[in-house]
């Protein structure tokens, strides 16, 4: 009589614990489950049909080493695609790597992937890595550090770099450079909640900066704000550095009588309660 993934061992079911987010390149489908540290891939062979394979996991080689990466690899969370198709693997963890893999054949299985990024901010991980249509540049977030100062930062590649990381970061300074990166690569910091507070129209409670997304235009990025009371979803101009507060939550009433969730823009739900809508035009004409 028991539900969940406890029934599921009881009939010797395919371990499959949280399924956190998925990408799709070209026909092919690729879903993080974190809890059974592997990257899937699904293959649409056609509207009935799907092959589905392992595409990175704890076996699949460490391109600085040539073997396997092991326990490197933990919490497999986010995924992101750039315009060559390439998978970035980002961890749910402190410290958290960000992985590039490498999938010459395009089968689906990755022959070997290798650390791109390592973030060491104490008790942040990373989130919600987003690539630009400038193939040097992608924006992604710091979520929920100790010091509560979530940020956006955006890391520059050098594409004539081939030796990534060897290693996972362990020390980094919080303000100016908290990512390991491959010499070459650079940050900048885009925004963060110190500087979001002194902008009227931010709500001070906002933090967890989740999942973030882009906009067409590249001009706005949309912060989801992961947390019970105080969740919400702002807009961040990145010309006029304004936010503007697309919608809030005060976590009141009850969580069986009114449908809860939180905002995030991949696939986590939890408490907020309620949640009200500003009209569209708001958002876009503030």
């Amino acid at each position: 009589n028991r539900g969940g993934r406890l029934a599921a061992d009881e009939v010797n079911g395919t371990p499959y614990g949280r399924p956190e987010d998925l990408e799709i390149v070209d026909k092919m489908l690729f879903l993080a489950v974190t809890s059974e540290q592997m990257v899937l891939s699904i293959e649409l062979v056609s509207e009935s049909s799907a092959m589905v394979r392992v595409f990175a996991s704890r076996s699949t080689l460490d391109s600085a080493n040539g073997v396997p990466v092991g326990e490197a690899l933990a919490s497999p969370d986010n995924l992101a695609s750039d315009a060559d198709g390439t998978i970035y693997i980002v961890e749910d963890q402190n410290p958290g790597d960000i992985w590039v893999t490498v999938d010459a054949d395009h089968d689906g299985v990755a022959e070997s992937m290798a650390r791109w990024a390592s973030l060491g901010v104490e008790g942040s991980e990373p989130t919600g890595l987003i690539p630009t249509s400038n193939p040097r540049k992608f924006i992604v977030s710091i979520q929920h550090p100790s010091s509560g100062n979530d940020a956006l930062w955006e890391i520059t590649v050098d594409p004539s770099v081939t030796t990534m990381l060897t290693a996972s970061a362990t020390v980094t300074d919080e303000a100016n450079a908290p990512f390991l990166l491959p010499d070459g690569f650079t940050q900048t910091l885009i925004v963060d909640r110190n500087t979001a507070n002194e902008d009227s129209d931010f709500v001070a409670t906002f933090g967890n900066w989740d999942m973030i997304a882009l906009d067409p235009s590249e001009q706005f990025i949309y912060i989801p704000h992961e947390v019970g009371t105080g969740a919400g979803l702002t807009r961040y101009d990145r010309t006029t550095g304004d936010f503007v507060t697309a919608m809030t939550g005060d976590n009141s009433g009850n969580f069986v009588t009114k449908p809860s969730w939180r905002p995030c823009n991949g696939g986590d739900f939890g408490a907020l309660d309620p949640a009200e809508w500003t009209p569209a035009s708001t958002i876009m004409a503030g």
